[in-house]
């Protein structure tokens, strides 16, 4: 017996319904993969799709640009969030990881993406400032990235 992964791609129509566009069956998940997966639900007719948000896979955000040319894409939050935690003392992380998550607010409807940003970048400057050994730069247009300084 193996144990192999599925991936559910779900889409949230402008009714703001969601749909199951497929089970997914990638042995070894690569961007290739995902390029036949994404080729295929364009073929059986997406035509657009507003907003990919996706984890860090090499190459997936070249394959998203190349089959959706005008999609948006984002890092997801719980990855963009574990990856920043990665780069904190151990001693400092559960204190790190709390603040943190106030910055992410989806139950506010009335939080605005730019107060989410503005809230990224003081936590990040506030933690950049003390001995915690990263340096965060930040660009918002619908991506969030951070360089190290390790």
């Amino acid at each position: 017996m193996a144990t192999e992964a599925f991936y559910v791609l779900t889409g949230l129509k402008e009714d703001h319904t969601g749909e199951v566009l497929g089970i997914i069956n990638i042995p070894q998940e690569s961007a290739c993969g995902w390029q036949e997966v994404l080729e295929g639900i364009r073929s059986r007719g997406v035509q657009q799709v507003g907003l990919f948000v996706f984890d860090g896979l090499t190459g997936l955000d070249r394959v998203v640009g190349k089959v959706f040319a005008n999609s948006m894409k984002q890092n997801c939050v719980l990855h963009f969030q574990r990856n920043l935690n990665k780069l904190i003392r151990k001693a400092h992380r559960e204190a790190f990881r709390k603040e943190l998550k106030t910055v992410f607010n989806p139950d506010d409807v009335f939080y605005t993406p730019q107060q989410g940003v503005d809230s990224l970048k003081e936590v990040l400057s506030k933690w950049s400032n003390t001995n915690l050994g990263f340096k965060c730069r930040i660009r918002f247009r619908g991506s969030f990235w951070f360089q190290s300084r390790r």
